[in-house]
């Protein structure tokens, strides 16, 4: 370009602003392209997450299903410490002394009784029906639809570049 060339010189800055628009669209596209991906893989992880509580919510509306729900549960305990307070009072006449001379501690058939009971209340609880839950990830093949891997989102972002530059 000649020294005094205006018109060239004017063409030449023209092209520069013209390539540097070009480059900013670029760059916002690939900014765009990358924040896409990211919400992509949050929105898979967000979906992953929410088969996994749900999982678990149907495993403890189960477990809580065999136990009979809290009704049930409160007449079992009221069961047991009825059977406890019978037991006490059992317990309790026949530890009376009978003028025998024999001395009793009420000590230590407190102590039977309170292990007696605890055996009786082990058996009734070992007795409940145990629900297993499942150890691992629980995969769901209904209207499952993969999603893409970071490499093929990577390389789909090459080629819109590529596509882009050419």
């Amino acid at each position: 370009m000649k020294k005094n060339d205006k018109p060239s010189a004017m063409a030449c800055l023209k092209r520069k602003k013209q390539y540097e628009v070009q480059a900013q669209r670029l760059d916002q596209q690939i900014l765009n392209n990358e924040q896409m991906k990211l919400t992509l893989e949050n929105a898979a992880t967000d979906i992953e997450t929410l088969k996994s509580q749900q999982q678990a919510s149907k495993a403890m509306k189960q477990i809580f299903k065999e136990t009979g729900g809290i009704d049930k549960v409160e007449d079992i305990m009221d069961e047991v410490q009825d059977t406890m307070a019978t037991a006490n009072e059992l317990g309790q006449a026949l530890a009376q002394d009978l003028g025998s001379g024999q001395i009793i501690d009420e000590g230590e058939l407190e102590d039977e009784l309170d292990m007696l009971e605890q055996e009786e209340l082990d058996k009734q609880m070992l007795g409940m029906k145990q629900t297993k839950v499942p150890s691992g990830p629980i995969k769901s093949g209904v209207g499952a639809k993969p999603v893409k891997s970071a490499q093929e989102v990577d390389d789909e972002l090459a080629e819109l570049e590529a596509e882009l530059n050419a």
